[in-house]
């Protein structure tokens, strides 16, 4: 499927989403997400995977403008709270539980998949263990 969009890579710190118009009174859909907090056990996944399945659907580029993950159950993290870990993430690797669940879980998407914004959850996993989540998840 042809989507709807470009994505050029301008800076370490942006990326550029471009539509072409097709028309005079065009249109797009694009399904615009934050602070999904994917890895807590509050996050609501069956909500969530109805709208990633509408925006398939529709064809339309999805965005997370921050705060894809929550990452404060690992080790040393003063904001952590063990009761806020899924059980599939209550292991030694935890960080990198993270990534690759969501990898799996995030398969059907990732074309649609056009930007992840950092929020401050993954700042500071960046800023304290030196783990780059959105980067592991992208690559």
């Amino acid at each position: 499927m042809q989507m709807p969009f470009s994505l050029k890579h301008k800076h370490n710190s942006f990326n550029c989403l471009t539509y072409k118009p097709h028309g005079e009174h065009w249109s797009e859909d694009v399904l615009l997400l934050s602070d999904l907090h994917f890895d807590n056990p509050h996050c609501d996944r069956d909500l969530l995977k109805k709208h990633l399945d509408q925006a398939v659907d529709r064809n339309a580029a999805i965005i997370v403008a921050g705060d894809f993950y929550c990452a404060m159950q690992g080790k040393g993290d003063l904001r952590g709270n063990k009761e806020d870990i899924r059980p599939e993430h209550n292991v030694g690797n935890y960080l990198d539980s993270l990534v690759t669940e969501a990898v799996e879980w995030w398969q059907p998407y990732k074309h649609h998949l056009a930007i992840i914004g950092r929020g401050n959850h993954e700042q500071s996993v960046l800023d304290r263990k030196e783990v780059d989540l959105l980067g592991n998840f992208a690559a």
